[in-house]
């Protein structure tokens, strides 16, 4: 059974994403859960041929890319892979690993309007999933060093 945070609903995910974002979050949810010990120390993964046979999922997995600029989900990727998933130089270094995902289910939290709207528009001026994440962590860290002062 798929249990689903009720802030998924409440803080409003739920409108702010795509159909595929939503197809690909729970997918990746469902997996977490399958495999919970997976997931909690290397993230899970869903290989092209289980994505499709399993949960019929082609090219709208690529909505992966969204939901971590989101922060719902952390993609953990070859360390030879560029932001974007390329590599270069494969024919000498090898088709390299598959990425692997983990949940973050603190970001439910967040109202997801002006989340999905500040990755969009750091999507928008051209910012690459790594300069967006830096971005996102540096607001994170802000914030919290204006809670900490405040209280």
């Amino acid at each position: 059974m798929l249990t689903i945070p009720v802030q998924f609903f409440l803080n409003n995910w739920v409108d702010a994403l795509t159909d595929n974002e939503i197809i690909t979050y729970l997918t990746l949810r469902l997996m977490a859960q399958a495999f919970p010990g997976r997931h909690a120390e290397d993230g899970v993964y869903l290989a092209q041929e289980d994505r499709i046979r399993l949960f019929n999922l082609d090219r709208g997995f690529e909505a992966h890319r969204m939901l971590s600029r989101y922060g719902l989900i952390d993609t953990i990727r070859d360390r030879r892979r560029n932001a974007d998933g390329t590599m270069t130089k494969s024919e000498e270094v090898g088709a390299g690993d598959i990425h692997r995902f983990k949940l973050d289910d603190s970001v439910l939290g967040q109202p997801a309007i002006p989340r999905v709207i500040t990755s969009l528009t750091l999507f928008a001026d051209g910012a690459d999933a790594d300069d967006a994440a830096l971005a996102d962590a540096i607001q994170r860290w802000t914030a919290n060093l204006k809670n900490t002062s405040t209280s």
